[in-house]
């Protein structure tokens, strides 16, 4: 819906340009909210059930199930490293972003024009 409003507000350059940007942070953002939602999901819904079979299980086994749903060491090492992807993705982003701005668009006037004046201006030899 954020994409199909930004091709619509054309008439207003500003805020169609903020629109993008603000489609561009939510691209950016979205696997890390994702990857944390996942997390809490899996915490908050993993241990009313591992407490649940608590009593049809041993004591080494709900133990066991306890501590591999503890997700935060899992948590804190994929972390950094999805928001290191994000930031090396965002700077890729950004650089393809300058460089098609920075590209020199050559149409058929001006390759004419520049070599009209490079032929005007060429002195003859002696």
């Amino acid at each position: 819906m954020l994409f199909r409003t930004v091709r619509l507000k054309k008439s207003s350059s500003q805020q169609s340009y903020q629109l993008r940007e603000n489609a561009n942070v939510i691209r950016v953002m979205l696997p890390l909210t994702v990857f944390q939602t996942m997390c809490y999901l899996i915490f908050s819904f993993g241990y009313p059930v591992i407490f649940a079979i608590r009593s049809n299980t041993s004591a080494a086994t709900f133990w066991t199930l306890l501590t591999t749903m503890y997700i935060m060491p899992y948590y804190t090492t994929v972390s950094p490293i999805l928001m290191w992807l994000i930031i090396r993705w965002s700077k890729q982003m950004n650089a393809t972003k300058l460089k098609s701005l920075s590209v020199e668009t050559k149409s058929e006037r001006d390759v004419y024009f520049r070599e009209l004046d490079r032929v005007w201006n060429a002195v003859p030899p002696n």
